[in-house]
C-alpha cells in the first residue's frame, strides 16, 4: 500500500512537471506564432499599402484618361463646327466667286463692246474723212503705228486710207475684236483688232483732202498728194488685212475711253 502512494505521487508529479513543460513549451511556440504572426501582419499592412497606393495612382489615371478623353470630345466637337464653318465659308465664297466671274464677263463683254463701238467710230472718221472729229479718241500721248500724233499731220496721213473696217467673220464673229488678259495699268485695256483696209487711189485721196478742207476752211496747211502706188505712210500697215493691238485707256475724272497706242502685230488671220 505504500508503495501505491510512492508510485501514485511520483505518478502526480511526473504529470505535474510534463504539464509545466507543455506549457512553457506552448507558451514559447504561442510567442513565436505571436511574432510571426506580427510579421506576417506588418507585410501584409505594407502590400495593402503598396495596394492601396496602386488603386490610388490607377483611379488618378482613370480621371485623368477620362478628362482628357473629355477634353478630346470637346475638341472633336470644335473641330468638327470649325468644319461645318468651314464648308459654309466655302460654299460662300465659291457663291462670291461664281458671280464676281459672272460680273467680270459682263463687265468684259461691256467693255468690248463699248471699245469695238468706239473704234468702229474711229474708222468712220477715216472712211468719210472727218479727221477733225476722230481727236476725240486720243490723247496728247497716242501713239499710231510707232508715231506720235500729230494733230496736224493726222488728216495728211488718214488721206491715204480709203476704207478701213472690222472683218466679219460669221463662224467666229468675236475674232474680229478680242480683249487681252491682263494690262499694264489700272484703266487700261488692251485688245487685238482683225481689220481690212484699202488704200486710197490719188484721186481718191484728192477728194478726201478737199473734204477735210471744206470742213477746216482755217486751215492753210499744204497737203502733198501721195500717188496711187505709194507705200502708207504707217509703219507695218499694208492693203488688205491687218492685225492691229491697241491700247486704251479710261479717264475716271472725263468718264471716258480714248486710245493711246496702235501698233500692227504679226498674227495668224482668223
Amino acid at each position: 500500500m505504500k508503495k501505491f502512494v510512492i508510485v501514485m505521487i511520483s505518478f502526480l508529479v511526473l504529470f505535474v512537471f510534463l504539464m509545466l513543460n507543455y506549457l512553457l513549451w506552448d507558451k514559447e511556440n504561442l510567442q513565436k506564432q505571436s511574432a510571426t504572426d506580427k510579421i506576417e501582419q506588418d507585410w501584409l499592412r505594407g502590400q495593402n499599402r503598396t495596394l492601396q497606393t496602386t488603386v490610388d495612382e490607377q483611379e488618378a489615371a482613370i480621371n485623368q484618361l477620362t478628362n482628357e478623353n473629355k477634353a478630346q470630345e470637346k475638341r472633336i466637337a470644335d473641330l468638327e463646327r470649325q468644319l461645318n464653318q468651314s464648308k459654309l465659308l466655302q460654299e460662300s465664297a465659291t457663291e462670291q466667286v461664281e458671280i464676281l466671274t459672272q460680273a467680270i464677263n459682263e463687265y468684259r463683254m461691256f467693255t468690248r463692246d463699248t471699245l469695238k463701238g468706239m473704234t468702229n467710230s474711229w474708222f468712220s472718221t477715216i472712211n468719210e474723212a472727218r479727221h477733225e472729229d476722230a481727236m476725240v479718241f486720243f490723247s496728247n500721248e497716242t501713239k499710231l503705228f510707232g508715231k506720235q500724233l500729230n494733230r496736224e499731220q493726222y488728216p495728211v496721213d488718214m488721206a491715204s486710207i480709203a476704207s478701213i473696217s472690222f472683218v466679219i467673220n460669221e463662224e467666229k464673229p468675236e475674232a474680229s475684236f478680242t480683249v487681252l488678259k491682263g494690262s499694264s495699268g489700272v484703266y487700261e485695256v488692251r485688245a487685238e483688232a482683225v481689220v481690212e483696209l484699202r488704200a486710197a487711189v490719188e484721186d481718191e485721196v484728192e477728194e478726201k483732202m478737199m473734204s477735210d478742207d471744206e470742213s477746216q476752211k482755217d486751215d492753210d496747211t499744204q497737203v502733198e498728194t501721195p500717188k496711187a502706188e505709194a507705200v502708207l505712210p504707217f509703219e507695218g500697215l499694208t492693203e488688205g488685212i491687218n492685225s492691229l493691238r491697241l491700247t486704251y485707256l479710261y479717264s475716271p475724272e472725263d468718264q471716258k475711253w480714248v486710245i493711246i497706242d496702235v501698233v500692227v502685230i504679226k498674227r495668224a488671220i482668223p
